[in-house]
């Protein structure tokens, strides 16, 4: 196993730290710092772009050899982060909890650790990673909001506000394609470093509020009329999961109520509560997205798609997907690699 220990708070010092401890240099160009990972190592490459107002975007797009592990140590004030995992997994270890929190393939999470305790992420050994962080430090982007946030929601509220990392803070939520869909296009070059540089601060903006808009949907229940208890949430949930695990497969209510154990009348009256979508819109709608994300994202063909998202007609997969994007899929991928 390799073993990085950080006391710095930045981002680009950060990867600075693992620069000398990976015993490989790093790039600095336009504000962008990059390392590519030494061959002795694994593959791949890390990036890091800061931005003003304390915003950042932490990039790890590699594999190693060995498991590694990032500890950051207790610092004056650890920011605010929010996780997204494209591929792989990330394991998230806490001094202040017993146990350690895995996130998943297109899963994200918001995590605040104290400032009076260690922090450490851990990359498995062989597995590809596609991890994006963005960081806050709390303190400088609250000067950039020109207005009070009591009306915004409160956990959000509190974490925003707790600029000396006084409270522990950690949510981790379900998959998200639309979050996948949305960082596979954060890379997408122009034919200028300082236009990219103005679009990636544009969507790491974009991506922030998103973050905070799906962790919003996913907890704040209050305004809803429902007979929900929070058992039954957590059942609706782990269906949900269930499908965008299972795109490919055949899926109907009665099996996935019988799975996660709920009768499909609660669990279909779940779905309209928490996603607005009955289950087979909800269902619909992710096999879309899912599709929408391989054609940007791989080889596949059109056939091998619909195959992949569980539709055995390619023609009825061409028709729902130009109903909600308003291109046939082969027209989508004609596009997407211009």
């Amino acid at each position: 196993m390799n073993f990085i220990y950080t006391k710095s708070v930045s981002l680009p010092h950060i990867i600075i730290d693992i620069a000398k401890e990976l015993k490989t240099t790093f790039k600095e160009k336009c504000g962008e710092y990059s390392l590519e990972i030494p061959s002795s190592s694994g593959e791949g490459v890390i990036k890091v772009n800061s931005f003003k107002n304390g915003l950042a975007l932490l990039q790890w797009d590699c594999c190693f050899h060995k498991t590694l592990e990032l500890q950051f140590s207790k610092q004056k004030c650890h920011s605010l982060k929010f996780i997204y995992c494209l591929e792989g997994e990330v394991i998230h270890y806490f001094e202040s909890q017993n146990e350690p929190h895995t996130l998943a393939q297109y899963q994200h999470a918001i995590v605040a650790p104290t400032s009076d305790s260690h922090y450490t992420i851990r990359f498995n050994k062989n597995t590809r990673i596609k991890i994006f962080g963005i960081e806050v430090i709390r303190e400088e982007f609250l000067h950039k909001i020109d207005y009070d946030l009591p009306s915004f929601n409160l956990p959000l509220e509190n974490i925003l506000q707790d600029v000396e990392a006084n409270s522990f803070f950690y949510y981790q939520g379900l998959r998200n394609l639309e979050l996948a869909d949305m960082y596979s296009e954060i890379n997408s070059p122009t034919s200028h470093k300082f236009l990219d540089k103005i679009f990636l601060e544009g969507q790491t903006y974009r991506l922030l509020s998103h973050h905070m808009l799906v962790f919003i949907q996913e907890t704040d229940f209050t305004h809803k009329e429902n007979n929900l208890r929070k058992a039954e949430i957590t059942l609706i949930k782990n269906a949900a999961t269930l499908i965008l695990l299972e795109l490919s497969q055949p899926l109907t209510i009665e099996n996935l109520a019988k799975r996660v154990g709920l009768n499909p009348n609660k669990l279909q009256m779940g779905f309209k509560t928490i996603f607005q979508l009955t289950v087979n819109k909800y269902i619909r709608r992710k096999r879309l997205e899912r599709a929408k994300l391989l054609l940007k994202t791989t080889d596949l063909n059109i056939s091998q798609i619909s195959e992949e998202i569980g539709i055995s007609s390619v023609s009825y997969f061409s028709k729902i997907f130009k109903e909600e994007y308003g291109k046939k899929p082969s027209k989508f991928k004609e596009k997407t690699k211009v």
